[in-house]
């Protein structure tokens, strides 16, 4: 597949289709050709529907950019469940939607973070750095220390992240020198809309 056949198809298409396929050349298209890192991929493919089953069936390589968040959220109703967590665990919701980390046996050292009221959060999951798609949520604070949720103990440095139904604690992977190995960038309100 070239680069022409993919402006084709969008030029072809209409409505949530259109849509689509703009947005996944957003994330695979620079400067009127395939970005490097696709470009195996493009050229595989007779059509874009080929490229899109191979970029999702590809997960080892791709399950963290956005490309193939898009197109997992369009083929799965809950696209985490793709992913590999180190922990998974259905949890009461909290009231107001506001989880509370325990930071020791006083209670004024509790964290009380605010999640979005659109559903309430009835799991927790856990991922290490390298697991987690930035896509499928939004990040709400970076915490370091030792801290309880839901009878678990959290340490290190973690990502807390609003996703839909569920809360997430990415665990940061540190190299030798204190600095994170794998750093995801959030856009600002991430996927909230979808969410």
């Amino acid at each position: 597949m070239k680069y022409e056949q993919f402006e084709e198809a969008i030029k072809n298409a209409d409505g949530d289709r259109k849509k689509y396929l703009k947005t996944m050349e957003a994330f695979t298209c620079m400067n009127f050709d395939f970005r490097p890192e696709y470009r195996a991929l493009f050229e595989k493919a007779a059509d874009i529907d080929e490229f899109d089953d191979m970029l999702f069936e590809d997960k080892e390589n791709y399950k963290t950019t956005a490309a193939w968040a898009h197109t997992a959220i369009h083929r799965v109703e809950d696209p985490i469940t793709l992913l590999e967590p180190t922990l998974v665990k259905e949890i009461e919701p909290p009231e107001d939607n506001v989880i509370v980390l325990k930071r020791g046996v006083d209670d004024m050292y509790d964290l009380h973070i605010e999640m979005p009221k659109k559903q309430p959060i009835t799991k927790m999951y856990v991922f290490e750095d390298g697991e987690w798609n930035r896509e499928f949520g939004i990040l709400k604070i970076t915490l370091q220390g030792s801290y309880k949720f839901e009878g678990e103990t959290l340490s290190g440095f973690h990502d807390v992240i609003y996703a839909g139904d569920a809360v997430v604690f990415e665990h940061w992977k540190m190299d030798s020198h204190g600095r994170r190995v794998k750093a995801q960038f959030y856009a600002p309100d991430g996927y909230e809309e979808r969410l």
